[in-house]
């Protein structure tokens, strides 16, 4: 692996860290336990696809990579819980955060897997599990707003008065 290729790979594991370490903090904010499972899954594979880059970089002799996040983690991390907090539900707060940075990993996944050569294939199936995982935020996020899109777009009820006049006596 030569430095170029090892400086994209070293971005790819800053944000994988970067990440892991937002959703550290978003996961207690969740109150469903599938959501919370979610999000501790996706923490965990970030995890494990940073640890086998490492692994990879040291095997092909490049440089050694930083592993904890870039320098900005600690202020992303705040923000992005700040962010997710100011939503008037805050599991969907938690979640559009979450989504927004998926998007991101994966596009940088993508970015890394076309432009390095010889990185293991394994890493493709897992870049296929972050897209599915991203898939099924994006579907939960989209049930939690319908039942408040669908009170806030129902008609308010009126009232009849009634042209019946009853029995007569």
């Amino acid at each position: 692996m030569n430095s170029s290729e090892c400086a994209i790979v070293q971005k790819l594991i800053s944000d994988l860290d970067d990440t892991r370490l937002l959703y550290m903090k978003l996961r207690p904010l969740l109150i469903r336990p599938h959501l919370k499972f979610l999000v501790a899954r996706i923490t965990a594979s970030h995890a494990a696809i940073a640890d086998e880059l490492v692994g990879q970089m040291d095997r092909a002799g490049g440089l050694t990579a930083r592993r904890g996040g870039g320098i900005l983690a600690g202020i992303r991390t705040k923000v992005g819980s700040w962010v997710a907090i100011a939503n008037l539900d805050i599991e969907v707060g938690c979640l559009k955060c979450v989504a927004r940075h998926e998007a991101r990993v994966t596009r940088r996944f993508r970015q890394t897997l076309e432009h390095v050569k010889g990185l293991n294939q394994n890493l493709h199936r897992e870049l296929c599990e972050l897209e599915r995982a991203c898939l099924r935020i994006e579907t939960l996020m989209r049930e939690m707003e319908m039942p408040s899109l669908a009170v806030s777009r129902r008609p308010a009820p009126t009232t009849r008065l009634s042209t019946h006049q009853g029995p007569r006596r």
